[in-house]
């Protein structure tokens, strides 16, 4: 059952990113073209892919651990993160809807699931798994939670929710770089995982750091503004 599990999560890999890509596209106020994220999106996926079939990516991911995940995924973590700081996108994370990313809340809660099945059916280490599905499925249900109240979240409460998912996708793979490899070398007959870790935490990771960076940003231009209008109404008096 693992294989096939395992099979079936890159392939939902495809709609989680172009989920993303959808949300990433309707949240901006002033609307936004797709192209920029269409090609950001792109060089992401063959990045991924890279890790996944080239044999000299493969040598190396395959390095003892921490050091080969460590490579693997810090790579694409820096990737991403550069991609979404660059000054239009910068001007962009300024605008755009932060609670419109809650609703990726519902792929933690998925991909919980997976790595919960994938763990009693032995496919995963116990150290590992309980802990990273549990924390994936409580950041979806805190997404829940704050879509279905009767007010809008606050921006307090955005900022602690995308802290509180970066924090366990980070301890995920601080656990998985100590335990997976020496797991599967284990277990040879095991299927590892493949986009999931390489290409999809990566992404939310640099998902939550350009939230985060763009609520404290519009905090502190909003502060700016105060402390402008204040000053102009103290001159005309």
């Amino acid at each position: 059952m693992s294989h096939a599990l395992v099979a079936f999560t890159d392939i939902m890999m495809v709609p989680t990113i172009l989920s993303v890509w959808f949300v990433l596209v309707r949240a901006r106020r002033d609307g936004m073209g797709a192209l920029g994220f269409g090609i950001a999106y792109g060089l992401a996926l063959a990045w991924g892919l890279l890790w996944m079939f080239h044999p000299t990516f493969i040598t190396w991911r395959s390095l003892p651990p921490p050091f080969g995940q460590a490579i693997a995924i810090g790579g694409l973590v820096l990737s991403l993160v550069a991609m979404l700081t660059l000054p239009s996108l910068r001007a962009y994370a300024a605008t755009v809807d932060a609670a419109s990313f809650l609703v990726l809340g519902l792929w933690r809660i998925f991909y919980g699931a997976i790595l919960l099945a994938l763990g009693l059916d032995g496919a995963l280490p116990p150290a590992f798994f309980w802990s990273s599905a549990i924390g994936d499925i409580l950041t979806g249900l805190w997404a829940i939670w704050l879509m279905t109240r009767n007010t809008p979240p606050s921006r307090t409460m955005l900022l602690a929710w995308n802290a509180f998912g970066l924090a366990d996708l980070v301890l995920a793979i601080a656990r998985g770089a100590f335990s997976l490899l020496p797991f599967y070398a284990a277990n040879p007959g095991v299927a590892p995982q493949n986009l999931l870790p390489l290409l999809g935490v990566p992404l939310f990771i640099g998902l939550h750091i350009w939230m985060i960076w763009g609520l404290l940003n519009r905090a502190e231009e909003a502060r700016t503004v105060s402390v402008d209008t204040i000053g102009s109404r103290g001159s005309t008096r």
